[in-house]
C-alpha cells in the first residue's frame, strides 16, 4: 500500500511538474482538470489513493476560498502544491516550512526589491509634486511629503520646503535649496512674519528702518528752516518719500511672494518692489542733485534737471519691464550717469554742495552698486549651495547694503539742504 502510495505520489509530481506546469508560474487551476483525467486513467493509482490525499486535485473546490491569494502564496514553488494533507505532514509543519521560505526570499533580496519599489513609489510622489506644482498657479503638495518637510526654530508647525517643491516663479535661485515657505492665502503669508524662513532675513532688514521712518521722519530735515519755501519743502518730503519706499515695496514683495496668487500675482508684486527703488534713486537724489548744480547759470540747471527727469522716466519704464536681476539694475543706468557727472560737477569749481559730505555723497552710491552686483552674482551661496539657505545669502546681504547705502544718502542730504539754505541767493558760490 505504501509503495502504490509513494508511487502515485511520484506520478502525479512529474506530471504536474512536467507536462502541466503547476506551480511554475502561480497559476495551476486551469490545469486541474488535465490533471485529474490522469490521475483517473492510471487504474493503479487511483485503486491506491485514498480519498483525503490530492482532495484539492481531484475536485473542483479551489486550494483557498481566494483564488488570486492561493496564486500569490504559489510563488514559493511547486512542491508547496504537492504537498499531502494526509499522515506525518499536518498544517503547522506546512506554515512552518512556508514561514522558513519566505525568510529565506527576503534574506536573498526579496528586502532589497521591496525597498527599490519603495524608493520608486516615493521618488514618483515627489516628482509629482515637483512637476504638479503648478496647477492652476497654485503648488500643489503631496500630503505624504509633509512628514519630510521640517520645521525650523518654533515654526509652530508650519513646514518648510525645499527648491524642487516650490512653482517655477520662485526657484529664482538655483543655490538656495531650502527653507521655503509653502504657498499661503494673505493670512497664512502674515502668519510667516512668527517663524523662520529664508526670507525672514529679507523682511526683518526692511521693516527696521520703515519703523525708524516712521518715528524719527521729523529728525531727517531740517523742517524748521525751510518753513514757507515751497521749493525747498518739495527736496524735503521727496527725501522722506525716497527713504521709505523701498523698504515698503520690499517687504511687501517678499512677505507675499509665496501667496496662492501664483506667477501673476508675483510679477505684480514684483513690479511694485522695483517701483519703491525706481523712486529712491530718482528722488533721493534730488537734493543732491539741486546742490551740485547749484551755482550754475539758471538755463544749464534746468537741462541738467530735465534730462535727470526724462532717465528718470525711462528707467521706470525698463524697471517694470525687465525680467532679469541684471536688466532690472540696468534700468537705473541713466540714473546713475547723471549723478555721476553731478558728482563731477560737484568736484569742479563751477558746482556746489556741502564739502563735507562728498563722501557720503560717494559711498551711498558706491555700497547700493555693491549690494546690487552681490544679488545678480549668487554670491557666497554659489560657493556653498545650499549652506546658506536662511542666513548670509547674496539676497540677505544686499539688503543690508542697500539700507547702508540709504543711510548715506540721508547724511548727504542733510549737509546739502543745510548748505543750499546758507547760499540760497548764490552769494557764496565761487562761480555764477
Amino acid at each position: 500500500m505504501r509503495h502504490a502510495m509513494e508511487e502515485a505520489s511520484q506520478v502525479v509530481a512529474a506530471a504536474a511538474v512536467t507536462n502541466f506546469g503547476i506551480g511554475q508560474d502561480g497559476s495551476h487551476s486551469q490545469d486541474r482538470a488535465g490533471l485529474r483525467s490522469l490521475v483517473r486513467n492510471n487504474s493503479s493509482v487511483n485503486s491506491s489513493l485514498d480519498s483525503d490525499h490530492f482532495s484539492d486535485i481531484l475536485t473542483d473546490t479551489p486550494c483557498c476560498e481566494n483564488e488570486s491569494k492561493c496564486r500569490g502564496e504559489s510563488q514559493a514553488g511547486p512542491e508547496d502544491f504537492l504537498m499531502p494533507t494526509g499522515e506525518g505532514n499536518n498544517n503547522d509543519d506546512r506554515d512552518k516550512t512556508l514561514r522558513i521560505r519566505k525568510a529565506t526570499t527576503v534574506d536573498s533580496g526579496g528586502e532589497s526589491d521591496i525597498r527599490k519599489r519603495r524608493d520608486s513609489k516615493d521618488q514618483s510622489k515627489s516628482d509629482d509634486g515637483a512637476n504638479g506644482i503648478e496647477q492652476g498657479g497654485k503648488a500643489v503638495v503631496p500630503e505624504d511629503r509633509v512628514e519630510e518637510l521640517f520645521p525650523f526654530f518654533g515654526c509652530h508647525g508650519h513646514c518648510l520646503l525645499g527648491l524642487q517643491d516650490m512653482p517655477t516663479h520662485l526657484q529664482f535661485n538655483r543655490h538656495v535649496h531650502s527653507g521655503y515657505r509653502p504657498l499661503h492665502d494673505f493670512k497664512g503669508c502674515c502668519g510667516s512674519l512668527f517663524y523662520i524662513h529664508n526670507e525672514t532675513v529679507n523682511i526683518i532688514t526692511h521693516v527696521i528702518p520703515i519703523v525708524w521712518v516712521l518715528l524719527y521722519w521729523r529728525s531727517m530735515y531740517p523742517w524748521e528752516e525751510i518753513q514757507g519755501n515751497s521749493f525747498l519743502n518739495v527736496l524735503g518730503w521727496s527725501h522722506v518719500i525716497a527713504s521709505i519706499s523701498p523698504w515698503l515695496g520690499s517687504v511687501i514683495y517678499h512677505l507675499f511672494m509665496n501667496h496662492r496668487g501664483g506667477a501673476k500675482l508675483y510679477n505684480l508684486l514684483l513690479r511694485f518692489d522695483m517701483f519703491g527703488i525706481w523712486v529712491t534713486e530718482c528722488f533721493g537724489a534730488l537734493t543732491n542733485l539741486s546742490a551740485s548744480t547749484w551755482c550754475l547759470p539758471g538755463n544749464f540747471q534746468s537741462v541738467i534737471i530735465i534730462m535727470y527727469a526724462i532717465g528718470s522716466v525711462w528707467g521706470l519704464q525698463k524697471a517694470l519691464t525687465a525680467w532679469t536681476p541684471m536688466g532690472r539694475r540696468m534700468c537705473f543706468a541713466p540714473v546713475f550717469v547723471t549723478r555721476l557727472l553731478g558728482f563731477f560737477l560737484r568736484i569742479s569749481k563751477y558746482g556746489g554742495g556741502e564739502p563735507d559730505v562728498l563722501l557720503y555723497v560717494i559711498l551711498q552710491d558706491v555700497v547700493s552698486l555693491i549690494g546690487g552686483m552681490i544679488g545678480v552674482i549668487r554670491v557666497p551661496e554659489k560657493w556653498f549651495p545650499g549652506k546658506l539657505d536662511l542666513f548670509c545669502n547674496s539676497h540677505h546681504i544686499m539688503h543690508v547694503l542697500v539700507v547702508l547705502a540709504v543711510f548715506y544718502m540721508n547724511l548727504a542730504t542733510n549737509g546739502d539742504i543745510r548748505w543750499i539754505i546758507k547760499n540760497y541767493s548764490q552769494g557764496q558760490c565761487a562761480a555764477t
